[in-house]
């Protein structure tokens, strides 16, 4: 089972999650039969994860794929980052085929605007169909967990 990960902050002793109903729907899908499951918590200090690709590389696009969207769609469907992958191009990059054996462009086929074009039909079938709100390259997700759930004073 793949490693999850949920952002939240510590305020005077309290943890609060910016997305406290995943937390709790992924925690309730790990019983199995109404059977109590050991788990592993882990704890850790938040640190904005790098969204830029290769250092030779002239764009961020695939670092933000990599780094940003599919970890947070990997989450959400119980994926790998790969798996996830596969599954985006197969999806999202259909150019013929059939169901059982699609022709797909690639995403390293892919020009820059073609590219961002991609992108944006991956966070609005994200937004629309799973309510999955994947933030843009430059969106501080740190900022944008204080801004949702402030500190209880």
């Amino acid at each position: 089972m793949p490693q999850v990960e949920f952002i939240g902050q510590v305020y005077k002793g309290k943890l609060t999650l910016a997305t406290k109903k995943r937390f709790t729907d992924y925690v309730k899908s790990l019983e199995w039969k109404s059977k109590p499951a050991k788990v592993v918590l882990t704890i850790r200090r938040y640190r904005k994860k790098r969204t830029t690709g290769a250092p030779d590389q002239r764009s961020n696009q695939n670092g933000y794929l990599w780094n940003v969207m599919l970890p947070i769609l990997a989450d959400h469907f119980g994926y790998t980052p790969d798996e996830m992958y596969h599954a985006l191009e197969i999806k999202f990059s259909r150019i013929g085929g059939t169901d059982l054996l699609p022709k797909i462009k690639k995403f390293k086929e892919l020009d820059t605007k073609e590219w961002e074009e991609k992108l944006e039909k991956i966070r609005i079938w994200a937004l629309t169909d799973y309510q999955i709100n994947i933030p843009f390259p430059n969106e501080d997700l740190e900022q944008e967990m204080y801004e949702t759930n402030p500190p209880k004073t």
